[in-house]
């Protein structure tokens, strides 16, 4: 991590082979898409514990950093830095499920046999994103790649998709209102009555339909917020802080 002590060194030059596999790996795939810079909160923000100026200030910042990047790089399937992005697997199980035939009617269907919970395996039950600081990432992030348990998944505001079905889920796998298309989508749909007619706002009653809707929107947000976990409970507010801004913002 960078320390006071360890600054001057990092500006000279890190040796990769010394960072956890995490790093190593986020490095090599950061490269491989041509992309010249890479964020890693650890080795970008002094990690001092006796002096938390730099964290106070960039950490308010976080919302822009995630915001504006090209890509968001998830290790997913990890508890810590040391397991990487990537697991030895079998290559055959992640093509489309075998479709079963059936008489519907008289008419020859195929009919695919799916676990529901197949987006939620992968990718929302697995354990980094558990963590209440992916939470406000996840949620900012133009694009997140993951790295699952057993495949790698996408996830932008328009569509979600795994390597089973790499041009996105089907509807009946869509995780609805709490899939990242779903979360934008209600975003804007909530925020049009208030953006539309600001003075009609102003005459409007104290709390309108759009009002409540909004807030039940932002209370299910909170609820799935306040399942993740916290290494320092004093950090909950702070790692919220970018999401209330955007949503401020378009609202």
């Amino acid at each position: 991590m960078l320390l006071s002590s360890t600054i001057q060194q990092m500006q000279q030059g890190i040796n990769v082979r010394r960072l956890p596999r995490t790093f190593q790996d986020a490095i090599l795939l950061t490269r491989r898409l041509g992309v010249e810079y890479l964020w890693i909160d650890s080795l970008c923000i002094i990690q001092d514990p006796g002096d938390q100026s730099d964290w106070n200030r960039e950490s308010i910042l976080m919302e822009k950093v995630y915001s504006h990047a090209f890509v968001n790089i998830s290790a997913t399937l990890a508890e810590n830095g040391t397991e990487g992005l990537l697991v030895p697997r079998q290559s055959h199980a992640f093509s489309a499920p075998p479709g079963i035939e059936v008489n519907a009617h008289g008419k020859i269907e195929t009919q695919y046999i799916i676990n529901s919970d197949f987006w939620h395996d992968q990718i929302s039950n697995a354990p980094l994103n558990k963590r209440g600081w992916v939470f406000q990432e996840r949620f900012l992030a133009r694009r997140v790649i993951h790295f699952g348990p057993r495949q790698i998944g996408w996830e932008c505001q328009q569509m979600q998709a795994l390597e089973s079905f790499p041009r996105g889920l089907p509807p009946t796998l869509t995780v609805g209102s709490r899939s990242k298309p779903a979360i934008y989508e209600a975003l804007r749909e909530l925020s049009q009555v208030a953006l539309a007619s600001p003075q009609a706002a102003q005459n409007a009653p104290r709390f309108s339909t759009a009002d409540l809707q909004f807030a039940e929107w932002w209370n299910s947000t909170m609820e799935d917020y306040s399942r993740c976990r916290f290494t320092f409970v004093k950090d909950k507010l702070v790692a919220l802080a970018g999401v209330a801004k955007y949503v401020a913002r378009n609202r």
